[in-house]
């Protein structure tokens, strides 16, 4: 098993009573992506610090925890859903790496606008890798799918009496619009002030428009890579 520190300045951590943060690294994603992931959305991390300690965090496509394991040093109260089995296991070992797993709620489910199962997708199987595909049916190319549990967070909220967030982190590969639309109760509620979402170019009009019709605006837009950028919401 190999280990490395995530990018998070040891200057940031000092406050908080903490100098590193260590995680998993043991192949080419999680060396290059996942301990690395300051340098590579360094506005998802200004987007964290922002926050008050105390304040909830919900970390919506977690993947192997490196936003999530920056939140709970910070002293915020994180939920992180990652419902892709290699990430969610990675996401355990590297909060209990750090001592975190009293601290955090992980959660192996994901969001969306139902309550089901679907079929996720994958043409990588090593932890820390992203961009798979949910769809109702299977598929006969799929190098693995897997059946994963969905629900809405509105549902959740209910049932299971988990904190409405003070901000909100969505990066789910394409499935943000489900996600958003199981939280419609969500975002209506004053204690979320703030989101980050992934878009993108193809598909992000729609959503935009049916954020703004909830009362939710862009005020700031992040580099695009691949027809993909980061934007922040408020209420507008």
């Amino acid at each position: 098993m190999s280990y490395a520190r995530l990018d998070y300045p040891a200057e940031s951590l000092a406050p908080f009573g903490r100098d590193k943060l260590l995680m998993e690294a043991n192949n080419d994603i999680e060396r290059t992506m996942r301990v690395n992931a300051c340098a590579k959305e360094p506005w998802t991390v200004a987007f964290i610090e922002a926050m008050a300690p105390g304040e909830c965090f919900w970390d919506v496509g977690a993947c192997v925890g490196s936003y999530t394991l920056i939140a709970a040093a910070r002293g915020l109260g994180a939920i992180a859903w990652e419902p892709t089995a290699e990430n969610f296991a990675t996401l355990v070992r590297n909060l209990t790496l750090n001592r975190m797993l009293d601290a955090v709620v992980a959660l192996p489910l994901g969001l969306a606008d139902q309550n089901a199962m679907i079929w996720q997708h994958r043409s990588d199987l090593r932890s820390g890798a992203a961009s798979h595909v949910m769809t109702a049916g299977q598929r006969k190319r799929a190098l693995h799918q897997q059946l994963v549990p969905l629900v809405r967070a509105d549902t959740a909220c209910e049932l299971w009496g988990l904190p409405i967030p003070n901000a909100i982190k969505i990066d789910v590969d394409g499935f943000e619009a489900q996600v958003l639309a199981g939280a419609e109760e969500m975002l209506r509620q004053e204690q979320l002030h703030a989101m980050m979402i992934e878009l993108q170019v193809r598909n992000d009009a729609a959503l935009i428009a049916w954020l703004r019709e909830r009362g939710w605006g862009i005020t700031e837009q992040f580099p695009s890579r691949g027809g993909i950028y980061y934007a922040r919401f408020a209420r507008c």
